[in-house]
């Protein structure tokens, strides 16, 4: 409990920054600026109408995390979602429904 109180002061003392926040910093940026900072993806497929998908997977806590991107025709990051991804504070982190909170689409 004491630790709890600890984590939650310095993150109000501090900018405490999610996975889901890193995740939601691309969102309009270049799927190319990711690639140069993240490396190849381990996963990438193309949807009927021209967008594309591409996934990052790290094996945390003996499960597989994958960070998705749904990718526009024009190569700007629209959408993201998070699948079995742990985070020491929060637990597991997941949002299967690949909305971008900041439009609700």
């Amino acid at each position: 409990m004491k630790k709890a109180v600890i984590v939650s002061f310095l993150c109000l003392c501090s900018s405490c920054t999610t996975r889901s926040d890193v995740m939601e910093s691309w969102v309009n940026e270049p799927i190319d600026n990711l690639i140069t900072k993240w490396g190849a993806p381990d996963q990438t497929t193309v949807l009927s109408e021209g967008k594309r998908v591409f996934t990052w997977k790290k094996v945390f806590a003996g499960s597989t995390c994958r960070q998705t991107f749904i990718v526009n025709a024009e190569g700007k990051i629209e959408k993201w979602n998070l699948a079995d991804c742990w985070d020491s504070e929060r637990g597991y982190e997941n949002f299967q429904n690949l909305i971008n909170p900041k439009t609700k689409k």
